[in-house]
């Protein structure tokens, strides 16, 4: 089974997306910022990992800087919908930060599945 961390501040935000991902047949590990993510990274990498980028303690930026210097194979999927400006300015930076996909928020679940298995069969075409 293939295992995805979700990164978010918003507690709904995070259940919602934990539900829909788990529903669909993956483990999912979630954390409320970026310095729990890291924290759950040393305990072992996921195939995927989705992050907000507007978090306390550790933003999801910093996150996506973090594992594609430590973890490089991690596809990244970054999401947004920063209140105080436009998310798309967010997630062209986390792009530029080595993001492979960036969805705003509000994001449909079909949007976002589609995105997933994306993200995870660019994975496996790198590792197999």
């Amino acid at each position: 089974m293939q295992d995805i961390l979700v990164v978010d501040d918003e507690e709904v935000v995070r259940n919602l997306i934990k539900g829909i991902l788990e529903y669909a047949g993956y483990e999912v590990r979630v954390a409320r910022n970026g310095k729990e993510a890291t924290s759950l990274l040393e305990l072992g990498v996921p195939d995927l990992l989705i992050t907000d980028l507007s978090m306390p303690e550790k933003p999801g930026n910093m996150l996506i800087e973090e594992v594609r210097t430590n973890q490089p194979a991690i596809p990244i999927i970054a999401i947004s919908g920063a209140p105080t400006l436009q998310p798309g300015i967010y997630l062209r930076i986390a792009k530029s930060l080595g993001a492979d996909y960036i969805m705003a928020k509000p994001f449909s679940t079909a949007d976002l599945l589609r995105t997933v298995r994306r993200a995870l069969s660019k994975k496996e075409a790198v590792i197999g």
